[in-house]
């Protein structure tokens, strides 16, 4: 059964009318739950990026609804892409199909274009948008903040050792002896915390390169439905009324532009349901 799964999925990915970018895409989407669960789901010691795993978890939370969405919107596209290709076919057999019968379908297609383009711009604008409350927004303001952490951590190194050193090396008592005894005490108890705080700067570096790969992926995202929109401002920006040559042209260009959509919204499909399937499964086990 399960050769079976994988023998359908190659098929779809195979698929001529697929293009090419949607078999990456797919990859990326697999790497960016990995990297998900890797910032999320770290051990509770990590106190010093606490906050930020905190604040990662919630945009997880966030990315999940986003992804249920835009499957939805990603089902709703890909009917309208065969409400295209029949307006396309009926526009190409004048004999068979008059200009008021364009006009009928050709009304019907722009006003589902419309709404269809209000929902683009919404799924767009929760991974970034103005007010920098999008998932990538506030991603890019947490990795962001990195930096200054890892250099509160080289401070806090550089305090401890002089406040250790100092503190030892103060005479208690009527001999040298003591002194020594101290400062061996102190050198070793300031390697461990180093030790920890230097595991620390370690720890942000791999989290920092996890958010880049979750931001980049998240940005694949938003490059689907980018494209996804610009085809639909193209066609509600140029249908015009009439079998005039500009229309055909128009329609011709259409055509190419739309061909593709039905195959890349199964993969789609295919890819984010992939992507919840894991994480749920993740969060289980």
């Amino acid at each position: 059964m399960g050769a079976s799964h994988s023998s359908g999925n190659d098929e779809l990915f195979n698929n001529c009318d697929a293009q090419i970018s949607m078999i990456e895409f797919g990859r990326g989407m697999r790497k960016l739950m990995i990297n998900f669960q890797n910032c999320t789901e770290r051990p509770r010691r990590y106190n010093a990026i606490s906050d930020h795993i905190r604040e990662t978890r919630r945009l997880r939370n966030m990315f999940r609804v986003l992804v249920r969405d835009s499957l939805e919107f990603n089902r709703r596209l890909s009917d309208y892409s065969l409400d295209i290709s029949f307006f396309v076919r009926c526009f190409n057999n004048p004999d068979d199909y008059s200009d008021d019968d364009i006009l009928v379908l050709l009304d019907g297609l722009l006003e589902r274009a419309r709404e269809n383009l209000e929902l683009s711009r919404e799924l767009k604008g929760r991974i970034r948008n103005e007010d920098g409350s999008g998932i990538n927004d506030v991603l890019f303001q947490i990795q962001n903040s990195l930096p200054g952490r890892v250099d509160e951590i080289n401070d806090e190194i550089s305090e401890e050792l002089n406040r250790r050193r100092l503190s030892a090396l103060i005479p208690r008592g009527n001999n040298l002896v003591s002194a020594v005894v101290r400062y061996t005490i102190a050198f070793f108890i300031d390697v461990r915390r180093i030790y920890h705080k230097l595991d620390d700067i370690v720890t942000i570096k791999d989290f920092d390169d996890s958010l880049t790969s979750i931001i980049l992926g998240v940005g694949k995202i938003e490059n689907f439905w980018e494209t996804q929109t610009e085809r639909i401002e193209y066609l509600i920006g140029n249908l015009g009324t009439g079998r005039h040559i500009e229309r055909q042209r128009v329609v011709f260009n259409l055509e190419q532009k739309w061909k593709n959509v039905e195959r890349e919204c199964q993969i789609y499909n295919r890819v984010m349901n992939d992507v919840l399937n894991r994480d749920r499964l993740n969060r289980i086990s």
